[in-house]
């Protein structure tokens, strides 16, 4: 998709875009990857492709981009508590490569694709505006998710490895912020309402200031899965430390009306389809 053109078809006669695709940091083997290749060259490219097809079109009036809180917030905000709401409105400057991993990679990418972004319209300035959408980490049902392996690819492993007893290596020390799949779905359609004024961003998450910590999941699971505990499908022993964050998302709850869906909730709609796969899996098995 960062392809010169790529796009140019797929938009004529488009008025509204909603852009979500972006590489994201996996499990995979980090040292068999060219980080600022993957990540951060082929999130620019993409943004900027799409962009200039959008130009192209003439018929575009607003495009939605999945960015990230990641790449609003300094990355202290990773490694030192904070007590200062971070708003939507903050910029960074961009992260150099090389990268160590490919969760430095993926911010270093979401930073630098918003900035360049902003550039772009700045520059060139279009016939159309963009929203720009800063979720911080997303949870909720993933129907893409059919093996219990790829549960490990995606944000959702955050909750589900306290289920397994597994402690992320690549974010074992996290801010208190998340949110629900579908709330961070519907800010991204309602962003395309014309009555949402354009070229500003909003942030979908927790706010992060009223005691919540990742361990919590622990009891939300023991709770909603006793018997899955018991019996040790569910080890139900990961640890996650919590590291204090707060986040400004008053304009994006007063904005589109709505306010961010609980963690228990999620919790158990996580584990939950995970816990349906791994019933299918073992039935596809005793027939094999």
């Amino acid at each position: 998709m960062s392809v010169p053109g790529a796009f140019d078809e797929a938009f004529q006669g488009v008025k509204y875009i909603i852009h979500i695709a972006s590489p994201i940091s996996t499990k995979a083997d980090d040292a068999d990857t060219d980080l600022e290749k993957a990540f951060v060259t082929a999130a620019i490219d993409m943004t900027r492709e799409l962009f200039k097809s959008a130009g192209k079109a003439d018929t575009v009036k607003r495009i939605v981009v999945t960015s990230s809180a990641g790449a609003i917030v300094p990355m202290s905000a990773f490694f030192e508590p904070t007590n200062t709401p971070f708003s939507a409105e903050l910029r960074q400057p961009e992260l150099p490569g090389p990268h160590d991993n490919a969760m430095s990679a993926y911010l270093a990418s979401k930073i630098a694709a918003l900035n360049r972004a902003e550039e772009w319209v700045t520059e060139h300035k279009p016939n159309f505006d963009v929203i720009q959408v800063h979720p911080s980490f997303i949870l909720g049902r993933d129907d893409l998710c059919k093996t219990k392996e790829t549960f490990q690819t995606g944000t959702n492993r955050l909750v589900l490895n306290h289920a397994l007893g597994v402690t992320d290596s690549q974010v074992p020390v996290r801010p208190p912020t998340f949110n629900s799949v579908h709330d961070c779905a519907m800010v991204h359609v309602k962003a395309l309402d014309p009555s949402v004024a354009g070229n500003q961003s909003f942030i979908v998450s927790s706010a992060g200031g009223d005691g919540f910590e990742w361990n919590q999941a622990n009891e939300i699971i023991l709770k909603t899965f006793p018997d899955a505990v018991k019996n040790g499908v569910l080890p139900n022993n990961g640890f996650t430390a919590t590291l204090p964050c707060l986040l400004d998302v008053a304009k994006t709850e007063q904005t589109f009306n709505f306010r961010h869906s609980a963690f228990e909730p999620l919790v158990a709609e996580v584990v939950g389809h995970y816990l349906e796969v791994l019933e299918t899996e073992k039935k596809a098995s005793e027939k094999a």
